[in-house]
């Protein structure tokens, strides 16, 4: 495990080795590669405004905060002495913790997009969204219903 991985679990009450820095850049990575992932699990029937709305529900903080708790990220993030040790981290820390995580992979493959792709992909297999019905269903979604959409599909990785 490189100092990159260890920092990205280092909320910054913790102190000066802390995951902001690597939230900022993972945020980035992983735009990059849900961009990639979406446009590519959804035919040409998705408009350019179903693509983001669906890129937009898939970095979401919550979404964010939740793959951290699928993948037990919760279970090693460290937060400073301030923060109560019986309480649940936040929505926010743990999106960040997720984005960080990113981040450190990026860093330490020597800023290689590509391996925080295929380890995004193998994590969140996008099979749900690129099927016929999900492609029917991504043209005429809403914004709303491209979040729920993006919910459904989270709910149902292993």
């Amino acid at each position: 495990m490189t100092v990159s991985l260890l920092e990205a679990f280092v909320h910054p009450s913790a102190g000066e080795f802390n995951n902001l820095r690597l939230a900022w850049i993972g945020d980035a990575a992983m735009q990059l590669v849900v961009s990639d992932l979406v446009f590519e699990s959804l035919p040409e029937l998705a408009t350019t405004d179903i693509l983001t709305d669906r890129r937009k529900a898939m970095v979401m903080r919550d979404f964010c905060a939740e793959g951290a708790i699928k993948l037990g990220w919760d279970k090693v993030a460290v937060a400073g002495k301030s923060f109560p040790k019986d309480k649940e981290l936040t929505t926010n820390m743990l999106a960040e913790v997720f984005e960080a995580v990113w981040g450190a992979i990026y860093k330490d493959s020597g800023n290689n997009q590509a391996v925080v792709h295929d380890v995004y992909k193998r994590l969140f297999p996008l099979h749900a969204l690129s099927s016929n019905e999900a492609a029917e269903e991504a043209a005429a979604a809403t914004a709303e219903e491209s979040a729920s959409a993006v919910q459904n599909w989270w709910n149902n990785i292993d």
